[in-house]
């Protein structure tokens, strides 16, 4: 789909002020590369998390999603994760207020900042599209190899009446650092991205656009982080994270996006840390513990007062 994007558009027509990362920008085909979500929304409301099992402070945005260019999340909310202000480039969010978001997932997260090409929007400044005339005169043919440099990147596959179809690349100089699976035009099969070195970094499974399968994301040194499995492109099914010895860091289940179920979190030398209980519609239900390194109960609380509070 990023691919999509890079070669349709070329690009978004946006100016976007950024904190330390440098002035107004343009959005470009190589920026859209690196996002992984890509929506207009309505924020909702903003809660501001600083606590000893949230540090740094960050901000919680809740965002009504108004029109998604990129991404398949199938909620018509999102939670967005940003900095709090000031040095951290967190994103100066209100409610009521309208955002083109740009955001990157990780973990099951999703993180925004000023860094990123995220905007407040006012009702004219829709997207326009640039170059879709020219993108119809070279690609529409019935079968046509393509290879697109963009900047420093190389983008290749083939197109079948105008659509992505089979297997398309993205280079380097030197490496292969993305390869998607298309049919007719829709994402069927793997979607990896690649480490610098070579290994993978994240494998998805999409089935008809949607994704379907485990998703999992390693480090640059191969070590398995997070283990997923999606259905019908929603969480649904085993969750598990991993600390970088390898050892299970939190563990849990999803019921069609939500959490549900007995979670568990757990230091690196395999002791319970918290444990937490969701019904199957996501709300906290039944008795959160909180244990210390040595196995020892430190905290007991009950539903009211677990709030929608989570823990890493």
């Amino acid at each position: 789909m990023k691919l999509i994007l890079a070669l349709f558009l070329a690009l978004v027509s946006l100016d976007t002020l950024a904190c330390s990362c440098g002035g107004f920008k343009k959005v470009s085909a190589q920026d859209i590369l690196y996002y992984d979500l890509i929506l207009e929304g309505r924020v909702i409301s903003v809660t501001e998390i600083n606590s000893e099992d949230f540090y740094p402070a960050e901000k919680r945005v809740l965002v009504k999603i108004l029109n998604q260019y990129f991404g398949n999340y199938k909620s018509d909310t999102i939670t967005i994760t940003t900095g709090v202000g000031g040095g951290d480039c967190g994103l100066s969010f209100k409610s009521n207020e309208k955002w083109l978001i740009f955001a990157n997932s990780n973990n099951d997260e999703n993180y925004a900042s000023l860094c990123s090409k995220s905007i407040k929007r006012n009702f004219s400044n829709s997207i326009k599209y640039r170059n879709r005339k020219n993108y119809v005169n070279r690609y529409s043919h019935k079968t046509k190899h393509v290879k697109d440099k963009i900047q420093s990147y190389t983008i290749e596959g083939s197109l079948e009446s105008g659509k992505p179809e089979g297997y398309w690349y993205r280079f380097n100089k030197k490496d292969t650092i993305e390869v998607i699976e298309f049919n007719k035009g829709v994402l069927n099969g793997a979607w990896i991205k690649y480490h610098e070195r070579g290994n993978s970094k994240t494998i998805r499974h999409y089935k008809n656009g949607n994704a379907n399968g485990y998703y999992e994301y390693y480090d640059d040194s191969g070590n398995l982080q997070t283990r997923t499995l999606y259905q019908d492109g929603l969480k649904h099914g085993s969750s598990v994270n991993y600390h970088d010895s390898g050892s299970v860091s939190r563990i849990g289940n999803y019921l069609e996006g939500k959490e549900v179920g007995e979670w568990k979190v757990y230091y690196e030398s395999g002791t319970l840390k918290h444990l937490f209980y969701y019904n199957n519609q996501g709300e906290p239900i039944g008795t959160w513990k909180d244990f210390d390194e040595q196995g020892n109960l430190i905290e007991s609380r009950n539903k009211e007062k677990a709030g929608n509070k989570t823990y890493e």
